[in-house]
């Protein structure tokens, strides 16, 4: 399966960019349910009304939050 970050048209956005790849999200897809946040050992994440929050500078680039994501409104690119 294509990366859905390869396409402009997919409606991901980068909302970090690190040594280890860059992190997109969706927020059509989003269900906010919380499980990226839960995931995130760094406590970067936080949720929004219209979609997710990232601090770059408490995000350690781990991912955690992706591989939590099972409506794949979050996607890991590169690295």
């Amino acid at each position: 399966m294509a990366n859905p970050a390869d396409d402009p048209n997919s409606g991901y956005v980068l909302v970090y960019l690190g040594e280890n790849g860059a992190l997109l999200f969706h927020s059509g897809k989003c269900t906010k349910c919380g499980d990226c946040i839960s995931a995130c050992s760094a406590g970067a994440l936080w949720l929004v009304e219209d979609g997710l929050c990232v601090s770059i500078s408490d995000c350690v680039g781990c991912f955690d939050c992706v591989a939590a994501c099972s409506a794949k409104a979050l996607v890991k690119q590169g690295g």
